[in-house]
């Protein structure tokens, strides 16, 4: 009995109702969606620099998500972040996701090279000026690898594991499939058409990497950081080129 109690049975998922943690995470991102569908285009319209105009349309669109996160967190699982959505980074993580960031931006660029024009980047043909550049640098290459990773591979994934019979290579596999496309769909709903090709090329291949690293290693770290080297690799080779 001393055993059983000093070793509990692992659970499939990180929150005690997996089914309502994906509840809050189908919510919050059909928000998110409408908020990219309808609310952005009249927020770059607006008569606000667009530095300013490009941080509302980050918040406007993240700020969901995060309370997505937290509310899961908190109703359904147990309050810290640590254990519900992996976010804990070990020193390796930062080889790994230097390593995977590399690669995978350097891969998908000889499929489909950098391309600017996406509200959900901000980024621009020319180099923008610097309040607009520090805006993206810190949108993009910073606070968008660590909200994506802790929504679609934390939240939005782990439940999903939770949910899905059998062993675990089938709950890695269904949980990757499942929130990669959601990850694609968002970035598409605040890209221009002409982009959707090359901007579902470029977020399905990284959202399954990000994915699997997720999984494989049952922590955020590594994604986030291949995430930050992917993203701000890709802002270089599109100002620098």
């Amino acid at each position: 009995m001393a055993d059983v109690q000093r070793h509990p049975p692992r659970r499939k998922s990180h929150y005690r109702d997996p089914l309502g943690a994906l509840t809050v995470a189908s919510v919050v991102y059909l928000i998110s969606l409408l908020v990219a569908l309808l609310a952005v285009p009249r927020i770059i319209a607006l008569s606000l620099p667009v530095a300013l105009l490009q941080a509302i349309v980050f918040l406007a669109l993240w700020a969901p998500l995060v309370i997505g996160v937290y509310w899961a967190g908190r109703r359904y699982g147990d309050g810290d972040a640590r254990t519900d959505v992996g976010l804990r980074i070990r020193l390796i993580d930062l080889g790994i996701g230097l390593l995977v960031g590399l690669v995978l931006r350097f891969g998908v660029e000889a499929i489909a090279p950098s391309s600017p024009g996406a509200t959900l980047d901000g980024t621009t043909a020319a180099l923008p000026e610097v309040p607009l550049l520090v805006v993206i640098i810190v949108g993009t290459g910073l606070a968008a690898p660590f909200v994506e990773e802790l929504f679609f591979r934390g939240l939005l994934q782990r439940s999903v594991s939770g949910l899905v019979p059998g062993r675990r290579p089938a709950r890695v596999i269904v949980s990757v499939l499942v929130s990669t496309p959601l990850f694609v769909l968002l970035h598409l709903a605040t890209s221009a058409p002409t982009l959707w090709g090359t901007v579902a090329i470029v977020t399905g291949i990284s959202g399954l990497v990000f994915g699997l690293l997720a999984a494989l290693t049952r922590r955020l770290g590594p994604g986030i950081v291949a995430h930050v080297v992917f993203n701000g690799v890709g802002l270089a080779i599109l100002y620098v080129r």
